[in-house]
């Protein structure tokens, strides 16, 4: 698990120092740098609109022009658990105006949301999937799923 977790790390940090958030290389170029395979076609990312912890809905359209790091997650979740110190560090060293992570929990009660992301000193937003039907529309199965999204919204 704290390999994983760490490759998840490399991997963000990679991305960026390789594509600077601002430079003309593009993220397929470091992904393929690092040897990942993409899908031949991108998808533009499902718009949605959750609240967050305050009760303000947040959509994920009003951050097009960011790099998103989009990760659906639960309390329960023991490798959900273990990365969310790693996100905080990728946050924290990342986050901008072109970065952002949303970590959308899946059907938990906010108070208990809450209280795990303030016991864990988590500061990127947090957003409360109350029927699953956000992470459906996704796909995430299972848990931890993360997505990249670019800029442009895929």
């Amino acid at each position: 698990m704290k390999k994983t977790i760490f490759f998840l790390f490399i991997l963000w940090s990679a991305l960026f120092f390789t594509t600077g958030l601002g430079a003309a290389e593009s993220l397929d170029s470091a992904f393929h740098a690092l040897d990942f395979q993409l899908p031949g076609k991108t998808l533009p990312a499902i718009d949605f609109e959750l609240e967050d912890l305050d009760g303000n809905l947040i959509r994920l359209s009003s951050m097009r022009g960011k790099v998103v790091f989009l990760n659906f997650w639960a309390t329960w979740c023991p490798p959900c658990r273990a990365e969310m110190p790693s996100m905080e560090k990728l946050y924290n060293r990342f986050a901008s105006r072109y970065f952002e992570i949303v970590a959308v929990n899946l059907q938990e009660k906010n108070k208990q949301v809450s209280k795990f992301a303030a016991d864990n000193g988590l500061t990127f937003i947090i957003l409360l999937d109350k029927t699953g039907i956000t992470a459906d529309a996704y796909g995430a199965r299972s848990k931890p799923t993360t997505y990249h999204i670019d800029r442009a919204g895929s």
